[in-house]
């Protein structure tokens, strides 16, 4: 959709589309955490999403 445009129109269209998305991980993440062993790779990558939330 924004290929071509300047960068500072680049970043806003992926804000815009892509901030839903990642703003409905952390309540999934945080559902799947509880359901899975916590000693276990994948709680350990989950943690580490949710630590990095706001990058």
């Amino acid at each position: 959709m924004v290929r071509g445009s300047s960068p500072d129109i680049r970043l806003a269209a992926r804000r815009e589309h892509s901030l839903p998305m990642v703003a409905a991980l952390k309540p999934w993440f945080e559902k799947q955490l509880s359901m899975i062993s916590s000693g276990s790779t994948l709680a350990e990558d989950i943690r580490y999403a949710l630590n990095h939330c706001k990058g």
